[in-house]
């Protein structure tokens, strides 16, 4: 197993933030997280003041009519219930372009889905992703085990 080796040339100065076999490096308004101990190495980019969220599931759901034409897509972000046995919604979000989809990475394996809300970049995380096509929105469904106003925010207030 190689060892991935990371250079990163940055005009302004940077700083180590850890040292493991992950570290993360820091500077030019953007940290950089670097796993060493895989063949297949990620690096993915932190903006500065970045909002990472982590939840267990995240569903990319098709919303079809009768004809089966797609009428919107959407994103369902999930945790699970040990005492209900069963994933509950914490937030959802229309899909407004492609860039919005659920990216997979391989170290560690994850899924992450960025967007941009009022000025302030957003990431949510999971290890699984569901895909699914629907004629009920899956976020009503689930409004009917846990009310909108009982669920856990996404992102809490600044």
């Amino acid at each position: 197993m190689t060892k991935a080796v990371v250079a990163l040339v940055m005009v302004a100065s940077f700083q180590l933030l850890a040292t493991s076999s992950n570290f993360c490096i820091a500077g030019g308004g953007r940290t950089v997280v670097q796993d060493q101990d895989s063949e297949n190495a990620s690096t993915t980019a932190i903006q500065l003041g970045e909002k990472i969220e982590y939840v267990d599931l995240i569903e990319l759901n098709h919303f079809i009519d009768d004809q089966g034409r797609q009428v919107f897509r959407q994103l369902v972000f999930y945790d699970w219930s040990d005492l209900d046995k069963r994933f509950q919604v914490r937030a959802w979000r229309l899909i407004k372009n492609d860039r919005q989809l659920p990216r997979r990475f391989w170290t560690p394996k994850r899924y992450e889905c960025h967007w941009h809300d009022d000025g302030q970049r957003r990431t949510v995380s999971a290890k699984q992703l569901r895909e699914t096509w629907t004629q009920q929105d899956p976020e009503r469904v689930n409004r009917k085990f846990l009310p909108e106003d009982q669920r856990v925010p996404l992102f809490a207030k600044d």
